[in-house]
Order: structure tokens, then sequence, then C-alpha cells
């Protein structure tokens, strides 16, 4: 079968910068057939109608704290045959969705998952991983580049990643959606447990990739410390509730207490946290907890068809143009200039800014469309490579074009 077409929906709360910069990434997105759906509060819906994208996408403003409702407000609107969701704070890479929706074109394939890369933008924040019934992750060992169609286990699921998944259109609706009593934490693990008892395939896609900022927000700050537990241990008293034996809940919130103790004592040891400050946040966890074992929620109903018919932003028959620009450190500023202005005739532009040392490499998107890559001509991009490695800086440029063109612009290759 052809390609299908997607609707890209992006949840936006209390970040409207970071909201256009994600939308000036996935308007550059390419060998796709795809719309876009925005999901903002009022600050973000009045950049989104202030911008020149305004007419171009789907949007509905969301001012309740629940990413759950807010998906679903974007899936009511979706009239493509996938639906890929992206968070605000995360820019995907050219070819993310070109990789992500292949899969798809088997009939067996109900949802796919890509890869995340942290803030230095080249390492890995999360790949392949599989669920439980209690909602943990184990990684899956992944060694090839190829997608991986995988049935469920018989015990949980194959996870998805909030801010890099896609799932068939219709097969989302069928079983209602996101449910909205997961405000926040593990909304989307609800979802894959859901399609895992109708023996979903999930489609693994290393080279779907996302870059993910992981910003500030009501419930964290930047530097993913927690302000509040509450939702987290709300929403894991919950999906126990929903989907484990009751003989496994006690474990499983002992787990969950564990894990965030582990993870605020690294805060307070790193620095990020006050040690007295531990005791409160463990504190609102178990009020979460509470609560989510006293709650009663809604189950989750069909959901209908789109409301609005599809709305192309861009086709996959679309030309496609890579450009390169390469340059010394010392002349950042024109560079720079060069690539803004290559951006306003190429959807693809990628800037390389080495300097004469062994700093290692950083990559990240710029809102005005371009791709940046900054470090020393001899130092290392992926954190596994050697710390120095001689070279000029003509041929670095080469070898780390090599290495982001399968995710950046395949079609060239």
């Amino acid at each position: 079968m052809n390609s299908p077409t997607v609707s890209v929906a992006i949840a936006s709360r209390g970040r409207p910068d970071a909201l256009m910069t994600c939308l000036s990434a996935v308007a550059r997105l390419c060998r796709a057939t795809f719309e876009i759906v925005v999901v903002a509060d009022r600050e973000g819906m009045a950049r989104l109608e202030n911008s020149a994208l305004a007419a171009r996408v789907k949007s509905v403003r969301c001012d309740i704290a629940n990413i759950s409702l807010a998906r679903n407000l974007a899936l009511e609107r979706a009239a493509g045959d996938v639906v890929a969701f992206l968070d605000d704070d995360s820019t995907p890479e050219p070819a993310w969705l070109f990789h992500l929706i292949r899969p798809f074109r088997d009939p067996s394939v109900m949802a796919a998952t890509g890869f995340v890369l942290g803030r230095n933008g080249i390492s890995f924040q999360t790949r392949a991983q599989m669920i439980d019934s209690c909602g943990f992750a184990r990684d899956i060992p992944f060694a090839d580049t190829a997608p991986a169609l995988m049935p469920p286990p018989a015990d949980g699921a194959v996870s998805t990643i909030g801010t890099n998944c896609a799932f068939r259109t219709q097969a989302l609706r069928s079983i209602g959606g996101f449910d909205p009593a997961f405000r926040y934490f593990l909304d989307e693990t609800d979802v894959n447990m859901r399609l895992a008892r109708l023996g979903a395939v999930t489609a693994v896609v290393p080279l779907a990739q996302v870059h993910h900022r992981s910003l500030g927000s009501h419930l964290r700050t930047g530097d993913r410390v927690p302000l509040s537990l509450f939702e987290i241990g709300r929403s894991r008293a919950i999906f126990l509730r929903r989907h484990a034996p009751e003989a496994a809940w006690k474990t499983a919130l002992e787990r969950e207490r564990a894990q965030q103790h582990r993870r605020l004592f690294r805060h307070a040891t790193a620095g990020r946290l006050a040690a007295e400050d531990i005791a409160p946040l463990l504190t609102t966890l178990q009020e979460g907890m509470d609560s989510g074992q006293r709650a009663h929620p809604a189950p989750v109903s069909p959901m209908r068809g789109a409301v609005a018919p599809f709305l192309a932003f861009r086709r996959s028959d679309e030309a496609v143009s890579h450009r390169m620009i390469v340059g010394p450190a010392r002349k950042a500023s024109q560079l720079r200039r060069r690539a803004r202005e290559a951006a306003a005739e190429s959807p693809v532009v990628s800037l390389f800014v080495f300097s004469n040392s062994a700093r290692p490499h950083r990559v990240r998107y710029r809102r005005d469309g371009y791709w940046e890559q900054t470090g020393g001509v001899w130092g290392r991009s992926r954190r596994d490579g050697p710390l120095f490695r001689p070279g000029t800086l003509a041929r670095r440029a080469m070898r780390e074009q090599d290495r982001i063109a399968p995710v950046r612009f395949p079609w060239d290759n």
C-alpha cells in the first residue's frame, strides 16, 4: 500500500517559545504527506495565531493541565490515516515521519515509536523498551537500525515514547484514545496496554529520531527536578488498578517510592535539590498514590471520527534539497547568516561550526530553520567514540554528514 497520510499532533502548555520552535522543525519534515494539529493553552494559541502558520494548522485551545485530554482533542481533529505525537519541547529530524510511518504499510502494525535524543543532540535519552503489567519499563537491546515489528509480550506491552510515537488513527479511536484519568505520566503506557490486549503489533523504528530538551513545566524545573510527585503517584496507583493483579500492587508502589527516592537523592547530591526538600516531595508522592487508590475514573469509550477534513501542510512528493554549510568557529556569525539564508530556500540545512580543539560535539535545531552542530575538529560526537581523533575540518564535516544522513536526508543516499 502507499504511505499513509499523517496527522502530527502537538500538545503545549506554558511554553509558547518551545511550541514555535517545535512547529518550525515540523514544518520542515520531508517525504511524508501530513497535517499539523496543535492543542495549546491561551498563551500558546496567541503565539500561533499571530504567526505565518496559523492558516495552515488545525488548532484547538485547552487550558486544563491534562496531557491525555489534550491528546484526545487532537485525535478528534486528526484526519490522517496515522496520528503521530510530539511534545512541544521536542524537535524531529527532517526524516522522522519518513521513517516512522513506513511500517504502517503492513496492516498488522497498529503503533510505532522511534528513538529520542537528549540535550546534547547526539546521545540517546530513550530507545526501545518493554513495559510490564505494573507499568515499569525495561530496555530492549537494539543493535540494528532496521525497524522491528514486535507483537506484545504475554505480561505487558511494547512501549511507545510519548514524544515520539504514532498510532493507526482508527485503532486508537476504537479503544477510546487516551484515558483522561492519566493527567500526566503513564498516559501512553496505558494506551500501549490496551492495544496489547488486542494483540496489536508495534514497530520500533530506530531512525525515526526526535530531539528532546526536557524543558521546565509546572511539575518540574528545567533540570528535571520535580516540583511535585503527586501526579506520578496518582497515575501509578490508577495504572495498577487498571492493569496489574491486585497481589502486585503493594510491591509496585514500594518500587515506585524507592525509584523516586533514588531520583531525588541524585538531584540532591548534584546540588539541584536541597536535602530537606526530599521528604516533602515524597509526601506528595504518597498523597498522589492515596488519591489514585481512592479514585473512580470513568471508563473510556470509542471516539468518533475526525471533525474536520485533512489539511495538508506538506505532501510526500514535494521537492527536497539538503544544504550543508561548514566553517571554523571564528566565522560563526557569518556561517549562521548563510544558514538562515539557505533555510529560506531549502527545507533541510545542516551547519557545522568547528573549533581547533577536542571539545565534544552538540547538535541543536535553530528556530531560523537549520540544524547546527558545534564542537572541536578533533573532539567526539558519539560519546562512546575516542576523546581525540586527528583530522582536518573538511574531513570531519564529511564524517559527520555521513553520521546524520540516515535521519536527516536519507533520500540523497
